[in-house]
């Protein structure tokens, strides 16, 4: 039963994980489209 919490709360923790990275890569992204049209 431990483990398997454990497990949901790495997929969470994961999940968010590559939400942020998204995040990031789509707010550099759109600095860089800002910046090229300047």
């Amino acid at each position: 039963m431990a483990l398997w919490l454990f497990g949901v709360d790495v997929n969470k923790n994961s999940c968010a994980v590559v939400l942020l990275i998204k995040r990031w890569f789509l707010l550099n992204f759109n600095i860089n489209v800002i910046s090229l049209r300047r």
